[in-house]
């Protein structure tokens, strides 16, 4: 996988883990209390409540939405001092998700999840497949037909794979997208439900970590020979690929 797709994936794995961190308080109190006890920086977490540098991505719904729900009032203050008084007016449901929002945005995206981000997903029982997709848009576009017909070895065997055999690299990404989203109306039942659960190996929080990022890479013995190609083959001249939109911002949350 490119580079830049393997940060987004990465991104976007880690904001699922937010998304369920800031949707439980009660884990979120938990989480900020041993980050201060044991120091500001732990494996996969940083007490700095905001924004990390790394790739950005198309934010997930639920995480956006749940942005959205925020009691923004406090932020009428004029001032640091007027801002804390709001803040501490409102409701303690108001506040606790305030505190479980900041604690979730201290997990830091990596390509790999450390020890302690698998083992907070495990205990919330954090399901990927669930809040995260692959889209023609997010990935099967973005992937070398080897990749796809990869996934569809692991979902459908050989034969699922033969069906498009002579299938452009256009019409492969959105035949995936379908298959995979479960719209495809021309797959069998069992096939379609592993589809549905599928996702990237990237995604998953109970893989061990690894050593090295080029678990996901391209590398010399990958099927296509010019992945580049492939990738563009089906883009009409002065067509781009769509951009990815930037992760949710401090501005975002203060607008």
């Amino acid at each position: 996988l490119a580079a830049n797709l393997i940060g987004e994936l990465a991104a976007q794995r880690t904001d699922v883990l937010r998304l369920y961190i800031a949707s439980n308080p009660a884990m979120a109190i938990d989480i900020t209390a041993f980050l201060i006890a044991n120091g500001t920086m732990l494996s996969g977490f940083s007490i700095r409540m905001g924004e990390h540098s790394g790739p950005r991505a198309e934010p997930l719904p639920a995480y956006a939405e749940l942005i959205e729900s925020l009691n923004n009032s406090w932020q009428a203050g004029k001032n640091d001092v007027e801002k804390f008084d709001l803040f501490r007016q409102m409701p303690d449901e108001d506040r606790l998700a305030w505190l479980a929002f900041g604690t979730a945005r201290a997990a830091i995206s990596d390509v790999s999840p450390s020890k302690l981000q698998r083992h907070i997903a495990s205990l919330l029982e954090v399901d990927v497949p669930g809040q995260w997709r692959p889209t023609e848009e997010n990935y099967w576009s973005r992937i070398s037909r080897a990749h796809i017909f990869d996934a569809f070895d692991q979902v459908g065997g050989e034969e699922l794979r033969h069906r498009y055999d002579g299938s452009k690299k256009g019409i492969l990404a959105q035949t995936a997208d379908g298959i995979f989203s479960g719209n495809s109306v021309s797959i069998e039942p069992e096939i379609a439900q592993r589809a549905v659960t599928w996702v990237p190996e990237i995604m998953l929080f109970d893989k061990p970590n690894s050593d090295s990022d080029d678990d996901f890479a391209d590398g010399p013995d990958d099927e296509d020979e010019n992945p580049e190609d492939d990738l563009d083959a089906d883009i009409e001249p002065g067509e781009q690929q769509p951009d990815i939109a930037p992760d949710v911002n401090d501005q975002d949350i203060a607008a």
